[in-house]
């Protein structure tokens, strides 16, 4: 994965041992991204320390479920999106919380629904999982 690494370690400020724990999450990935029928994305902080507030997002991973047809025809990694043009992924990293489903938005020719989930690590979070679902093919794990 050194696309990966190169993204965690170049854009944010990760340590060594959370960079392992977000490696551990996305190696087994796919069984979440099937059982939810949605893309998954990680989201890594911009930031030069854990000091500073986040300047926004850099996807570092995604996975496409094989139970269900993607909703991304364009490979997202290493996209980065500034700090309030997406406010549930603010939401979740600021308040350490689920970030429920939207209402469905238009998205290029489909209606998405998205989710944000907070990774923690030691008490602090450190990356935000967004769930996309086509809300017009939507069915129940």
């Amino acid at each position: 994965m050194p696309q990966f690494e190169t993204l965690i370690h170049s854009r944010s400020s990760v340590t060594i041992d959370q960079a392992h724990k977000l490696r551990e999450l996305v190696a087994d990935w796919q069984l979440l991204s099937d059982l939810s029928f949605a893309d998954l994305i990680l989201w890594v902080p911009i930031r030069k320390d854990m000091k500073m507030w986040p300047t926004g997002h850099v996807a570092v991973a995604h996975i496409r479920p094989t139970t269900a047809a993607t909703v991304f025809t364009n490979d997202v990694i290493g996209d980065e999106v500034m700090w309030g043009s997406r406010p549930r992924i603010d939401s979740a990293l600021s308040s350490g919380e689920i970030v429920r489903d939207s209402e469905a938005e238009k998205v290029g020719e489909l209606m998405i629904k998205e989710e944000a989930i907070p990774v923690v690590f030691d008490g602090q979070v450190i990356a935000v999982i967004t769930r996309h679902r086509n809300a017009e093919l939507m069915r129940s794990p």
